[in-house]
């Protein structure tokens, strides 16, 4: 009987399971469909979609230190972005005087051990 039982257990378990997984996937064609809708209507209603931020920049948070200053407050939080801005400022001026050329090196060949044929040793 025992055997018989785990059966309908189990069988039960994968039943519920695959209510479950048709429920979540119909939850999310509904948000999905929803979104599409949403982006949709926007022009016509003369709304903007918000894009993502795309922020790539240094994360100016507290108790970090970056480029040698550490951040505790306000002052030091602008400290750090006036020396940011000054080195974006100076790139960009390096980028209009002239262009970098960064040139690959050639990497370095290592040197093979020469290697000498059987026959041209000579065992005594």
């Amino acid at each position: 009987m025992s055997k018989k039982n785990n059966l309908t257990t189990r069988q039960n378990a994968h039943k519920f399971a695959l209510e479950r997984e048709k429920a979540e996937r119909e939850k999310r064609e509904k948000k999905k469909e929803k979104v599409v809708t949403k982006a949709q209507k926007a022009p016509v209603e003369g709304k903007a979609i918000a894009k993502k931020s795309k922020f790539k920049g240094v994360r100016i948070k507290r108790n970090r230190t970056i480029r040698g200053i550490k951040i505790k407050d306000a002052e030091s939080r602008q400290k750090v972005r006036e020396v940011l801005a000054a080195e974006q400022a100076m790139k960009e001026m390096a980028v209009d005087e002239e262009p970098v050329v960064r040139r690959k090196s050639p990497a370095k060949k290592k040197k093979k051990a020469k290697r000498i044929p059987a026959d041209a040793m000579q065992l005594d």
